[in-house]
């Protein structure tokens, strides 16, 4: 499956913005639970396109425990989701 090059650079940014919901979660804890959901669903994306195009475990495992550890963080800090931003 060959991706255009903006697409690559689009997942790049949905990550780094998940990632930086995480960090700023160590402060607000609702922006952890956001971080966590966001790249838990682009994880889900990940693992759906490892599948399709038929790749191995190995290369497929980074995204998989990714989006385990997401779906951590989310189950632990869902109770806060409704502090975030936008959300009251």
């Amino acid at each position: 499956m060959a991706l255009p090059q903006w697409f690559l650079v689009v997942t790049g940014i949905v990550e780094f913005v998940g990632a930086a919901a995480l960090i700023i979660g160590f402060w607000e804890s609702s922006w952890a639970a956001a971080g966590a959901l966001w790249l838990g669903v682009t994880a889900i994306g990940g693992i759906l396109v490892h599948v399709r195009v038929k790749d191995s475990f190995k290369q497929t495992f980074p995204i998989v425990l990714l989006g385990l550890l997401s779906l951590i963080v989310f189950f632990i800090r869902s109770s806060e989701l409704s502090d975030f931003p936008g959300f009251n």
